[in-house]
């Protein structure tokens, strides 16, 4: 995680030579502090290391106030409905934009956009339909992501290619090792490698190491496996354009089923119930566990890890009908309470260097 830090760092303080960026006059920005409202993930602690260049160049302190993902979407809900002016940027996730956009507490960006002073944000050029489906709203532009984000398998390359490994599941299984086209195909590779390699008699080798933890990664998984049915109504799955429930039905137990299925047999890794988002691949960086189904941020740590680097293969999620991989971002949202009505200026020059 060091060295992604500082990777960041150097690659931001590169581009703010290469690219000429230009700032806002120095005398917009001296002594003013910015509040930030985020969560810990692997950009956001990238940009703490970042900030004291920003500070540098602007004159303008910026100050982290880190809170796990539920804490932060609620903490957020409670200023925008107090109008409190304690933070002057929110960290969202794009898919609680729902929520958060009719309370309008969000500034537009439109205006500041437009100003030929400003440095330039192209949203034409940001990835697939971001724009439109999580950071417009009332045909206005509410916000900008950190990064994009989408859910895909990683799985041990150096096992799955093993002639040995290769011929016992053939041998069990009657086909190919290989990234499972099917959820069954994910549950067999899931079996067969939970196992004792030291023959102690206890299991230290697991086949997935997904998390149940309190923030919703279990729904994840489970959407995750769910939406490669076939829609059930109306091309949706979970409530149908009425806003009626449409997710009792046989596919969805089925797919819960499996998840569950997957717990109670002992394929996951120990500590699953307590495990979030951030800590679903640690097994698998540690060598315990042959393949995952997660979100692509949640993997750079395993290029890192000494015990799996060069290892790792990825591959398109499993099916049942389809495959489908479920996108969302992680994002920047100015509060309009803010202390700093212009504080958006201050920030825009700030974004170019931390969005992918």
């Amino acid at each position: 995680m060091a060295s992604f830090l500082l990777g960041n760092t150097l690659a931001w303080s590169a581009q703010v030579i290469s690219r000429g960026v230009k700032l806002p006059p120095r005398s917009m920005t001296e002594g003013k502090t910015l509040e930030v409202l985020t969560m810990p993930y692997p950009n956001t602690k990238a940009e703490v290391e970042i900030k004291g260049e920003f500070e540098k160049l602007t004159g303008m302190k910026v100050n982290y106030t880190f809170m796990p993902w539920e804490g932060t979407i609620d903490k957020a809900k409670i200023e925008i409905a107090t109008k409190s002016s304690s933070f002057d940027i929110f960290y969202t996730d794009s898919l609680i934009r729902a929520v958060l956009h009719p309370m309008e507490g969000f500034a537009y960006w439109d205006e500041y956009m437009a100003d030929p002073n400003l440095p330039d944000l192209h949203p034409e050029t940001i990835a697939g339909r971001l724009m439109e489906h999580y950071y417009t709203y009332k045909g206005k532009i509410v916000g900008v992501p950190s990064f994009y984000d989408f859910k895909l398998v990683a799985y041990r390359k150096d096992l799955f290619n093993d002639p040995k490994e290769r011929g016992d599941f053939f041998e069990k299984y009657g086909y190919s090792l290989g990234p499972p086209e099917t959820w069954d195909q994910f549950m067999d590779i899931c079996e067969f490698f939970t196992r004792d390699t030291d023959g102690d008699g206890k299991i230290d080798f697991w086949g997935n190491s997904t998390g149940f933890g309190g923030q919703g990664p279990a729904f994840d998984q489970l959407s995750d496996m769910y939406e490669t049915y076939n829609p059930i109504e109306d091309g949706r799955y979970w409530m149908n354009e009425k806003h009626e429930p449409i997710f009792n039905n046989p596919k969805a137990y089925h797919a819960l089923e499996q998840l569950v299925h997957l717990a109670q047999s002992g394929f996951i890794s120990p500590g699953y119930m307590k495990r979030e988002w951030g800590d679903a691949v640690d097994d698998m960086g540690a060598g315990k566990v042959a393949i995952a189904h997660d979100w692509t941020d949640v993997y750079v740590g395993l290029q890192l890890s000494p015990m799996v680097a060069g290892k790792i293969g990825y591959a398109k999620l499993p099916k049942y009908d389809v495959h489908n991989t479920r996108e969302s971002a992680m994002d920047y949202a100015i509060n309009k309470y803010s202390k700093h009505p212009d504080s958006l200026p201050f920030v825009l020059p700030l974004l170019p260097y931390l969005m992918p």
